[in-house]
């Protein structure tokens, strides 16, 4: 009888993970949110909710197989401009991928599985710390990219009142 190894089995429970980890993730907006983002999965009414989602998707896809980064960055970096902007602490907008360990270690233990727990474990929760490293590196990419519109926005401002000083 041939056993099910933990990338076997994570992606055989992915609808779980995913459900269990946007509940997570949810955790830090409000009750109307949480209830909006959970049951409205249209990018054009919910476009955050749903590239949230989708970001989501795609890095359990990733940790289920070995990673690239170009496709880790495509897959991060729509959910990191979303979260650059959000009213969290900086800590908020980047821990979102770290809980994906814990609900790993839930499923394996619900399963009775612990025997995975071994090398497979370990690459994956290597994958995991990438990914999150990757994703406080676009963060600080896209703060800085929101720093600077402000900065020119400011520039911009300032320059059109000294114009109407000059004119006065």
């Amino acid at each position: 009888m041939r056993f099910m190894t933990l990338t076997e089995l994570l992606a055989e429970k992915k609808t779980i993970i995913l459900e269990r980890w946007l509940g997570r993730i949810l955790e830090a907006y409000p009750p109307d949110t949480q209830t909006y983002f959970r049951e409205n999965k249209s990018p054009y009414s919910n476009p955050i909710g749903f590239t949230l989602r989708k970001g989501m998707e795609g890095i359990i896809d990733q940790i289920l197989r070995p990673l690239s980064v170009e496709e880790a960055r495509a897959i991060l970096e729509p959910v990191m401009k979303v979260r650059a902007v959000e009213d969290l602490p900086p800590s908020g907008r980047v821990d979102f991928i770290l809980p994906l360990r814990e609900i790993v270690s839930e499923i394996v233990r619900e399963e009775k599985r612990k025997d995975l727990l071994g090398q497979e474990w370990l690459d994956l929760n290597s994958r995991i710390s990438r990914f999150a490293l990757l994703g406080m590196n676009l963060y600080s990419e896209c703060r800085e990219k929101v720093n600077q519109l402000r900065i020119k926005g400011w520039e911009k401002r300032t320059g059109e009142v000294q114009g109407r000083r000059a004119e006065v």
